[in-house]
């Protein structure tokens, strides 16, 4: 990341004497820095009583409208990546920022979507997605409003009065992602949210994340155990270390979203270069 020499919108005031990055801070292709996150060190206590090191010294940026996929063996802080940029927990050392303000705790600028998705079974479709939006006492013509864009955006069209029982995973997993986009956060982080689907379905899902990251602009996140899903959807591919978890390598993936197609990617050379050498790195990180 570098910092700008000229401040046009007076944003990059310190905080607490701390410089800030925001706006005034762009990634090396020029883009606006989102997420900033520097020397990142985390750690938990086992039920053996020991302490274990999650992630160390963990130092990236993510710019702003962009997909970034991290992928690692298992046990190399993935998930405890995304939890700490949620705000869920405080790291032990380093820092987050997104749009230059540190992160302390939860904010609406943040949204998550785990594996586990938490619908609430006595809420339709449609007062699931919305239920967010009711907590923030946004009026009832309105919130309905923004509830019907996000059904139609994310393909649940006379879907909307179903409960959860009577949804396929699938379609579970499209309400949790509109749900999370009605509530326009700035940044999505998404922990393996397609890892429960099957092998048809979550490829549905990929291309359809696809379609909704380009019509959103949003940023996203995305942890995931699969090479093919990381290359597959990811501007940029983080490849962690096996535990304690460091970026190992950042890999960027050339083809651009919108000519990314499943039945075609074998043909095309540069995606495949990319693919491989991501599955080279965590090869080697998990001893194959």
């Amino acid at each position: 990341m570098k910092e700008s020499g000229f401040c046009a919108t007076g944003s990059c005031k310190p905080e607490h004497g701390v410089p800030q990055f925001g706006r005034c801070a762009t990634t090396d292709t020029g883009a606006a820095v989102k997420i900033h996150i520097e020397k990142l060190r985390h750690g938990y206590r086992g039920s053996d009583g020991r302490r274990h090191v999650a992630l160390d010294d963990v130092t990236f940026d993510v710019a702003d409208g962009e997909l970034v996929s991290i992928v690692g063996p298992s046990g190399c802080g993935k998930s405890t990546l995304i939890t700490l940029i949620a705000g869920l927990a405080r790291p032990e050392a380093g820092s987050i920022r997104v749009d230059g303000v540190l992160v302390r705790n939860p904010g609406p600028d943040r949204g998550v979507v785990f594996q586990e998705l938490a619908l609430m079974p006595w809420r339709t479709v449609r007062g699931n997605i919305g239920h967010g939006l009711e907590i923030a006492h946004m009026p009832k013509a309105e919130r309905e409003r923004v509830v019907d864009r996000f059904i139609h955006l994310v393909g649940l069209a006379g879907f909307a009065d179903r409960y959860p029982h009577e949804l396929s995973g699938g379609m579970k997993q499209r309400v949790a992602v509109a749900r999370t986009l009605a509530a326009d956060p700035k940044v999505m982080l998404m922990d393996e949210p397609f890892a429960a689907v099957d092998a048809q379905t979550r490829i549905t899902l990929q291309k359809e994340l696809l379609e909704i990251s380009m019509v959103t602009g949003k940023t996203i996140l995305f942890v995931t155990h699969s090479v093919e899903e990381a290359t597959f959807l990811g501007d940029r591919v983080v490849v962690m270390t096996r535990g304690p978890g460091r970026v190992k390598e950042i890999i960027q993936i050339p083809t651009p979203r919108a000519a990314r197609r499943w039945d075609s990617m074998d043909e095309d050379a540069s995606f495949t270069a990319a693919r491989e050498r991501v599955m080279k790195s965590v090869r080697a990180e998990i001893g194959e």
